[in-house]
């Protein structure tokens, strides 16, 4: 998750500072599963698609 983000918030943060703001992100995976159960870690890609996803709809709003 750290390395989606890593490569692909520059678009966001260009955004950020030529609107002359600043942005903080707090992305938690949390996997669905039943609490005690062990949790299915999802891949790499579909992490990645999810971030992409979530930084699209930031910039929508902005």
């Amino acid at each position: 998750m750290r390395e989606s983000y890593r490569v692909r918030k520059h678009g966001l943060a260009a955004a950020a500072l030529a609107a002359g703001q600043h942005i903080d992100i707090a992305l938690i995976c949390s996997p669905p599963g039943v609490k005690g159960a062990a949790a299915v870690i999802p891949d790499f890609k579909t992490v990645d698609n999810a971030i992409e996803k979530i930084l699209a709809k930031i910039l929508e709003r902005h």
